[in-house]
């Protein structure tokens, strides 16, 4: 047998003995599943696995787990996201990975707030509605309005528009007139100092055709709780 075959035949044998790195979450009862940790929230861990797949499993049942690359850990609603590899620890504990030279930093269970956790998305709401009656006078409404949100740990940031336009017609005389001509549009961008005190600057046009107001601007800033 030639020496690159007897190489090669080598590095397969230690392919196949090597085990498959995998994350690893440890019961209270001793039990154990491989697999994927994908997150973590709301006291719940979904694990992917090559055999059952996406499996929930309740973090008040684990003892332990690690992980074979960085996850994402964060401890409160309100704190940055911090990737780290994560190696088992004693019962109700993990220990994530700290710099040469310096001592174990044993993170509990129970402190996790998140794994992984999404990234902020928009969130929003859009409607449109209508007014048809007729009798006396004929009367014609359409309208619309949409909102839109995206909140960081400390920062939030809002903007909407809304419209409304209607006429009547007096069927006696045959007149038509405009009831509604109406339109707003705003943005507002928060930040918050505490959970519930925050600063804000706000900007929010208007125009109103039957005022008379062909448009209007505000800008300011404030403080909200």
């Amino acid at each position: 047998m030639r020496t690159s075959s007897m190489v090669f035949v080598l590095l397969a044998i230690l392919v196949l003995a090597t085990p498959a790195v995998a994350d690893e979450v440890l019961f209270l009862n001793g039990d154990r599943l491989t697999g994927k940790i994908v997150s973590a929230t709301g006291g719940k861990l979904l694990l992917k696995t090559e055999a059952a797949g996406n499996i929930t499993i309740d973090l008040a049942k684990v003892k332990t787990f690690s992980t074979d690359a960085p996850v994402g850990l964060q401890l409160g609603e309100r704190t940055p996201v911090v990737e780290s590899r994560v190696g088992a620890g004693a019962e109700g504990q993990i220990q994530p990975e700290t710099p040469a030279g310096t001592p174990p930093q044993p993170l509990p269970i129970k402190d996790i707030f998140a794994i992984n956790p999404p990234p902020p998305a928009w969130h929003g709401s859009a409607a449109l509605n209508g007014l048809f009656t007729t009798g006396n006078s004929e009367t014609e409404q359409l309208g619309f309005n949409a909102h839109a949100m995206k909140r960081w740990p400390d920062d939030r940031f809002s903007l909407g528009a809304e419209y409304s336009y209607g006429r009547q017609k007096d069927q006696n005389t045959g007149v038509t007139s405009t009831t509604v001509d109406y339109g707003a549009g705003f943005m507002k961008y928060d930040h918050f100092f505490t959970k519930k005190f925050y600063g804000y600057g706000s900007f929010k046009i208007e125009h109103d055709g039957v005022a008379g107001l062909t448009y209007r601007t505000t800008a300011g800033p404030g403080v909200g709780y």
